[in-house]
């Protein structure tokens, strides 16, 4: 019988990284408009 694997602190470290992704775009778009956002300027905020 084969064990279940489960991927627990893989799966809260991509949670938290999409937490950290969403927090980091809110304050971009809060303080800029749309079009003046680069995903390069979100993933350099999120870390």
């Amino acid at each position: 019988m084969k064990r279940a694997y489960v991927q627990t602190a893989r799966a809260e470290a991509a949670e938290e990284t999409r937490r950290r992704i969403l927090a980091a775009a809110l304050d971009r778009f809060t303080r800029s408009s749309y079009d003046d956002v680069t995903l390069a300027q979100i993933a350099d905020d999120a870390g």
